[in-house]
């Protein structure tokens, strides 16, 4: 299949506002962990367990 750049761009547009929808908790918790990743406040294993915690994240919803 040979589909344009808009039409993936699209599609993908689509999917990702449908999750948001469907899962509104997922979309925050999208921007929570990577503004939590760059805390510098934070100890380092803490960003390796919102590292961990967001990989997971991204495997269920995406």
């Amino acid at each position: 299949m040979n589909e344009s750049p808009l039409a993936i761009f699209t599609a993908a547009a689509e999917d990702l506002f449908d999750m948001i929808r469907t899962h509104p908790s997922a979309a925050k918790m999208f921007v929570l962990m990577e503004n939590a990743q760059h805390l510098d406040s934070l100890s380092e294993d803490l960003k390796e367990i919102l590292t961990e915690a967001d990989k997971l994240i991204k495997r269920v919803f995406c």
